[in-house]
């Protein structure tokens, strides 16, 4: 999937004018059932469509907006996705497209687009959906799929499964899974949103993971879509935000994913819902609280109305008691001093869904009169119970920039590492060739610096061709540009580089030779003068790795050899080998790819040196920030290049304070490793279990380890 959503953005980027683009697109709320059944649905169609149609998946919601869903950016992370591959609304022209007659459109979780997006309508080919049918007749004439079920995601999996089961694996089994579990709280009767295909999909996508713990899937996510511990009130309220209005009224209503009587012990809370009803002239908000019970799937709604206006306070509070057929059976509670009132409700299967079109159609009719709303609201109850995911009579509100919660470190240069080795590429050729540098974001005849080997620079032109680059998937491009890097350079063990040598930085800022701008690019440049300005304060190790003749930066990996240590031995003799995953680099590192790939083959060949008969590997994974952890391409390449003796001689694999992400990733390697490996894996809780398992007493866990077990289980 990770490889699929990095050539889509590739595609997309560099599409010709003929090119047609199919896209997947969700709904506005843009929550974990939108967000998955999109990338799963485009990566379906991508694999059995026999056209040759760029079909790109698109998350509802702008970039700036995606952050505050809390439970897609986990889920994704935790699956392996890097958020910055999936593709947003405001990322891609859709009007141009559009315009140009070379677009088509799929619509996942739901069925009718908001006032905003309705140019598309004559681009829809295709509607999977689970809510109430909108336009029953414009439906009829598409390829629809839309059944009453608790998750779209579980229509998508019917039709992978039903249609071509070999595409399902265990990665694209864990988005559905975990999508359908949440939406259905845990397959839960008593929240009435689960239904018998639901249970069917799930046991289905259960084969495909094995060991998987249901509630531990579901309370995980769960407790992530709630935890609003990091959000203040205002991104609260923004965070999922519905409007409507007629032409003299407008009314917010805000979903919460906690209780409101918590919130509203915020001193600052009745500040911000005095600036969202002025900023965005609400004559009233109303605010949905939910609240699941961890581990017991017990279900809390509230309802609290605020309005400044004491009368259309009391007005809108009526009317909401009185509803009927069904009822929310509202308790009111006590509050002191707030604009607003706050009520328990007793049936908290009516979800948002009940009360947006009840509020609705508040609207429609004479305000001054209860008794013909609540009549008129009683006799249309299909209209309620609609889907109200994307009507037209509200749009998502944007979040504004000055709270935008900011979740991702920002890159960061590093003195260690070559500056832009992301972006810089250097090719060496035989004596006599010439050496060609080249930067991928240069434009075009843009000029560059070399130097000729006698402490002089000059200037090239760089051939156009030359900076044109062939999408390649990241495990492979990582490691052939590392293989080729490193058969440049001198085959020696370890070499200390001259200090006082010019580096290929330095040749941007030299301004000293105007008067060779116009050399051609075949002018001749000696033999090794890049190379030997590239490798300034670079230290290299030789090793050979399955055959293959590899160098490893020692300089890059530095910081990082900590890592790997040895442990001492087992009374049987077993060595004990450590990996502290908290030492590994943080991926806002610019040049994050090729020190993993440096570290990759320092751990292959360390661990080959360390081990000369049996051993047990003790995987520390606690304290590990989620920036530092390593991705499943880079972990599942470890275990295909390990070689067959280390494999063999591993006697125990022991995985120290296992997250959601850590099972997940074992779930997903269960394809590709063998079930004897398997069988040597096992979860360790803590470091007092370990110690049961296995002598410690030569074995080193950083500190930061031990205090998060501390932490984790204090005396």
């Amino acid at each position: 999937m990770e490889f699929y959503l990095q050539e889509c953005k590739h595609n997309l980027k560099n599409a010709s004018e003929s090119s047609k683009i199919q896209i997947v697109l969700g709904n506005e709320s843009c929550d974990l059932d939108s967000a998955i059944s999109s990338l799963v649905m485009a990566y379906f169609i991508f694999k059995v469509q026999k056209n040759a149609d760029i079909v790109i998946p698109v998350l509802n919601v702008k970039r700036k907006e995606l952050a505050v869903r809390t439970e897609v950016v986990f889920f994704l992370e935790e699956t392996s996705i890097n958020i910055s591959d999936v593709i947003c609304i405001d990322e891609i022209d859709l009007k141009a497209l559009h315009e140009k007659g070379k677009l088509s459109v799929v619509l996942v979780d739901h069925n009718t687009l908001s006032t905003e997006q309705s140019y598309l309508d004559s681009r829809v080919i295709q509607i999977v959906d689970h809510h109430e049918i909108d336009n029953p007749d414009k439906i009829k004439k598409l390829n629809s799929k839309i059944e009453p079920v608790g998750s779209c995601c579980t229509l998508v999996a019917e039709e992978i499964l039903n249609s071509n089961p070999a595409i399902m694996d265990p990665q694209i089994a864990m988005l559905l899974y975990g999508t359908i579990v949440l939406d259905t709280i845990c397959l839960n009767e008593t929240a009435q949103r689960v239904t018998e295909k639901d249970r069917k999909m799930v046991e289905k996508l259960e084969t495909y993971l094995s060991g998987i713990s249901r509630n531990e899937v579901f309370d995980t996510l769960q407790k992530v879509k709630f935890d609003v511990s990091k959000l203040t009130p205002v991104q609260l309220l923004y965070k999922d935000t519905k409007l409507i209005s007629d032409n003299s009224t407008s009314i917010a209503l805000v979903s919460f994913p906690t209780l409101i009587q918590d919130v509203l012990q915020e001193a600052s809370f009745l500040d911000a819902l005095d600036d969202m009803a002025s900023s965005k002239n609400l004559n009233s908000i109303i605010i949905l609280g939910l609240k699941v019970a961890e581990g017991q799937s017990v279900v809390r709604r509230q309802i609290a109305v605020y309005d400044r206006n004491p009368s259309s306070l009391e007005k809108i509070s009526k009317y909401l008691q009185k509803l009927d057929n069904p009822s929310l059976a509202l308790r009111q509670l006590p509050l002191c001093g707030f604009p607003l009132m706050l009520f328990e409700q007793g049936n908290t299967a009516l979800t948002r869904k009940f009360v947006l079109p009840a509020m609705q159609n508040y609207l429609k009719f004479d305000q001054s009169d209860n008794s013909k709303l609540i009549n008129s609201h009683n006799n249309c109850e299909n209209e309620i119970s609609k889907n109200t995911d994307a009507v037209d009579s509200y749009e998502i509100e944007e979040f504004p920039d000055e709270i935008i919660p900011t979740y991702q470190a920002e890159p960061v240069d590093f003195p260690d590492s070559p500056d832009h080795s992301r972006l810089l590429e250097i090719s060496v050729q035989s004596p006599g060739q010439v050496c060609l540098i080249s930067e991928d974001d240069l434009e075009l005849k843009k000029d560059v610096m070399v130097s000729e080997g006698t402490g002089t620079l000059k200037r090239i032109a760089v051939n156009p061709k030359v900076l044109e680059s062939q999408f390649i998937e990241d495990d492979q491009r990582s490691l052939s540009s590392l293989s080729n890097r490193s058969d440049a350079f001198s085959q020696s063990e370890d070499i200390i580089l001259d200090d006082d040598a010019a580096t290929i930085e330095d040749l941007d800022d030299n301004s000293d030779c105007d008067s060779d701008l116009d050399s051609p690019l075949s002018d001749p440049i000696p033999e090794m003068s890049a190379a030997e300005e590239f490798e300034e304060e670079r230290s290299w190790k030789s090793c050979n790795v399955n055959g293959e003749d590899r160098k490893i930066d020692m300089k890059v990996i530095e910081p990082y050899r900590k890592v790997l240590s040895h442990g001492g031995y087992q009374g049987d003799g077993n060595a004990i080998i450590i990996f502290s995953a908290c030492y590994l680099p943080d991926r806002s590192r610019k040049d994050y790819e090729y020190v993993m790939d440096n570290l990759f083959l320092y751990v292959i060949v360390t661990l080959d040196e360390l081990v000369a008969e049996d051993y047990i590997l003790i995987y520390l994974h606690g304290a590990t920030e989620r920036s530092n952890m390593p991705s499943f391409g880079w972990l599942k390449r470890c275990y295909q290049m390990i070689d067959r003796r280390l494999r063999k001689n591993l006697k125990g694999l022991y995985l120290v304070h296992p997250t959601f992400w850590l099972k997940t990733i074992v779930i997903m390697t269960r394809p590709f490793i063998s079930s004897k490996f398997t069988r040597k894996l096992k979860f360790v809780y803590s470091l007092k279990e370990l110690s049961n398992l296995v002598t410690l007493d030569y074995v080193c866990i950083p500190d930061k380890v031990k205090q998060f077990d501390e932490d984790l289980f204090p005396d």
